[in-house]
């Protein structure tokens, strides 16, 4: 197919080609479409998936098959950047960094753009391989009805947030049905790093001597070493980034802190002008971090394929993009009649759960409808450790025979170690289809309603009030349109916006600090502009942002320190001043408890 003119190929075959040129003898890490078992005619759709970063297509590998057999075409996207043929079969374009004498990563992205230009074009192809598939349907069979044929997009770990920008970018009228969110990695965190770094913050230590712990925890490895380079990097892009004044040392800061920063300079590595500091962080961006020896096994010994070792700055420009995508879920015009089924892993930690958490309800947020669009449209599990592995008295490892690992789907990352096998597959790919399927029933091990406290059920969470033992507070995503024109955001303006919502809400200075936003309309037109009002957007917890609500409600709130406020969005439910009802005897009595909750939560914000 690949010999020759490739001209009259359609768009995915010549992806197809494109991507085997250069990897001879590395088929496992080859785009795949495989086709439905059934007759033609039958078809009942097309599912698309990701996989995760330095793994190939074959982490589907007992997944498809099943998919095959209940009609659906499977395609096996590779990554960018993946799939490459090892340095040590061909030594043209491989990397030459002391260390990298096996993996060939010199296509992988340093920076988010090249995956976002990427995922446009995955569009452009899946576009037109579904309008085939749907010609072809109803050639084979005149009443095939095209309209009803399921589209599913989905991804493990890094693939969950390729997946979703794929959805996301689709348009308003998307031709997705589905998404699938396995793992999802949205950004860089980790369960043991909750642990540690929430444990030093405790301690009252400073941020200084959290940092390599924050690195240290992250299960890529890192010698001690290499985490004080890494806390050297975001220290010395420090004073680029944000005002430290304002930066407390609560947990949530440091998280915001940490995860903008390394997004940050990967992203803008060239504005640090200082030539000392730039040469400092660039030794950094290019340490290399891997996952460990057992993944060299598994490549060599199962089949794995991919790589296992690589620099910060690609695993950043993973990050930056996922992070971006969040940022993005409100701002782009997008199908929010997609579906949506989260598998979440207990063993990814409450912060990187909470992600992606986010994600899910900024992508169905909508005025006065965001409860009731999560409620329809979502699906959530968790893959919970075991209650046996959870009692004080256990002092093992937390590992595969107590609970299911970020790389759920893929038999080469676990079958080389105990249990020696993937006990909950059958369940997961089970659950997958009955999704795809539109099954109301799951069963008891996938969606379960109850947890066994056995290791092999996902259990059902509630996306909007989820448990903070797994999914760390997920962020309420507020915004203040003032009367102020746009042009009239300045320094001081920022800040005493931010004091006054800081001590209205009790918020820590540096969450806010960390994540405004201005969200103003971006018209060039000077007609526009002059008309144009000034939009801000920060981060509120689920108290401070209950505070607001019930402030904004009942009228209480027409300025924010001198400046008039036009109306307020929290999560999609806007309060217009000016259109609220006056407020009444009635009324006030919750105002004032509003303002008392307000008052506590500034005070214990103090104490920490």
């Amino acid at each position: 197919m690949c010999a020759g003119d490739t001209s009259a190929l359609t768009s995915w075959e010549q992806y197809q080609c494109s991507f085997i040129e250069n990897r001879n003898g590395y088929q496992k890490c080859w785009p795949q479409r495989r086709m439905s078992t059934c007759s033609a005619g039958q078809l009942k759709g097309a599912v698309f998936l990701y996989h995760g970063y330095s793994a190939c297509p074959n982490q589907y590998v007992e997944l498809a098959p099943k998919l095959q057999n209940a009609c659906y075409h499977v395609y096996l996207i590779l990554t960018l950047g993946h799939g490459y043929t090892n340095c040590a079969t061909d030594g043209d374009g491989c990397v030459d960094e002391p260390g990298f004498d096996i993996y060939n990563l010199s296509q992988l992205p340093t920076e988010r753009q090249p995956y976002i230009d990427y995922v446009y074009s995955m569009i452009d192809v899946i576009k037109q391989e579904v309008d085939i598939i749907k010609t072809c349907e109803l050639a084979a069979r005149s009443t095939f009805d095209v309209d009803a044929m399921e589209v599913v997009v989905g991804g493990l770990s890094f693939g969950a947030p390729l997946s979703a920008a794929t959805v996301l970018f689709s348009g308003s009228d998307s031709i997705f049905t589905k998404q699938i969110l396995m793992s999802p990695f949205f950004g860089v965190s980790a369960g043991s790093l909750d642990k540690a770094v929430y444990k030093c913050l405790l301690n009252r230590n400073a941020f200084r001597e959290c940092l390599p712990l924050y690195f240290e925890g992250l299960q890529f490895n890192i010698t001690s070493v290499e985490s004080e380079k890494l806390s050297n990097l975001v220290l010395d892009a420090l004073s680029y980034y944000v005002d430290v004044e304002f930066l407390d040392a609560s947990y949530e800061t440091m998280n915001l802190f940490v995860r903008g920063i390394l997004s940050w300079v990967v992203e803008n590595f060239e504005s640090i002008s200082d030539s000392n500091t730039r040469e400092s962080i660039q030794e950094a961006l290019q340490l290399q971090i891997a996952w460990g020896s057992q993944c060299n096994l598994d490549i060599q010994d199962r089949e794995r394929g991919g790589f296992c070792a690589f620099q910060a700055n690609h695993l950043l420009a993973v990050h930056s993009f996922a992070s971006w995508i969040v940022e993005k879920a409100r701002d782009v015009e997008h199908d929010q009649s997609v579906e949506t089924m989260l598998i979440l892993v207990e063993r990814d930690g409450a912060t990187r759960n909470s992600i992606v958490n986010d994600y899910v309800r900024r992508y169905y947020s909508a005025l006065g409808r965001t409860a009731q669009l999560v409620t329809q449209k979502v699906k959530n599990c968790m893959w919970l450790v075991s209650a046996e592995c959870q009692r004080n008295d256990y002092d093992g490892d937390i590992d595969n025979t107590c609970g299911v690992p970020h790389s759920s789907m893929s038999p080469a990352d676990n079958n080389g170690i105990a249990p020696f096998a993937l006990p909950w597959a059958s369940d997961y790919h089970q659950g997958i289809l009955d999704f795809i399927d539109g099954e109301s029933q799951f069963g008891d091990y996938f969606l379960a309603s109850q947890w066994d406290s056995l290791a092999d059920q996902c259990v059902s969470i509630d996306t909007l009030k989820p448990p903070s033992s797994l999914i760390a507070d997920v962020p309420s995503v507020t915004r203040i349109i003032f009367e102020l024109n746009r042009q009239q955001l300045t320094e001081s303006v920022r800040e005493q916006v931010l004091n006054a919502v800081h001590n209205l809400t009790g918020v820590p200075r540096g969450v806010l600090e960390l994540s405004f936003a201005d969200k103003s309309s971006v018209s060039t037109d000077a007609a526009e502009v002059a008309d144009d009002p000034l939009v801000v957007q920060f981060a509120l917890d689920s108290n401070a942002a209950t505070v607001l609500s019930k402030l904004m409600q009942y009228n209480a709130i027409s300025a924010v320190g001198d400046y008039a406020v036009r109306s307020v969005d929290i999560n999609g439910d806007t309060y217009n001043v000016t259109e609220v009802a006056p407020t009444t005897t009635t009324d006030s009595s919750a105002v004032t408890q509003a303002l008392c909750l307000s008052v506590i939560l500034s005070c214990l914000c103090l104490l920490l």
